[in-house]
Parts: structure tokens; sequence; C-alpha cells
């Protein structure tokens, strides 16, 4: 829906962004029977970087043998120039095969 006017509006959940992070949060409130609303300013992918990247996820599990959960995170870490929150490194390098398996289906 495209708000021309103010308007007032009510939901469960209120996601803020039309890329995949804001889609797969979107997907799983609903996945929850929440009231969603996506709020982007733009149509839905054009700008966020999940288009701009081609989708282009790092993630374990594509079937290479010199690719693991720890080489994720090795990779993550240093790509971040050991900024990152090591520990909430690890638990998205956890999820990322079951993730992608998610939206491929």
């Amino acid at each position: 829906m495209l708000l021309r006017s103010q308007e007032k509006l009510s939901c469960d959940v209120l996601v803020i962004g039309g890329g995949g992070a804001g889609l797969r949060s979107a997907i799983a409130a609903k996945l929850h029977n929440a009231d969603v609303i996506l709020a982007t300013k733009t149509k839905i992918g054009p700008c966020s970087n999940t288009y701009i990247s081609k989708a282009v996820i790092a993630a374990t599990g594509w079937g290479t043998a010199d690719d693991d959960e720890n080489v994720h995170i090795a990779d993550t870490v240093r790509g971040g120039r050991f900024l990152n929150d090591q520990s909430m490194v690890a638990k998205m390098a956890e999820r990322t095969h079951s993730e992608i398996t998610f939206l491929k289906d």
C-alpha cells in the first residue's frame, strides 16, 4: 500500500527497510501470526544492499571441504578489522546454513 497522505496505521510489528534483512524479519513476524507493516523509502529491493550486492550471501554449507563455521567466523572477524562483536559473529555463523535453506525454500 502506498500512502499518499497522512494516515494512522497500527500493527504488531513495524519493519523499517525493504532489503534482505527487513524482508526476512517481516517473514519471521508473519510466520508468528503478527500483523506486519514493512516501511521502505523506495520500492522493495532496488536501493537495498542486498540488491546492490546481487544477493551475494556469505555462508557455510555450500559443499566445499575447506569452508566451515570456523572459517566463516575468521573471515568475518578479519573483514571487520577485528572490531566485530565476536560472540555475535559466532551466533550468526551458526545460523547461516539454516537461513540459506530457509531462503531457498
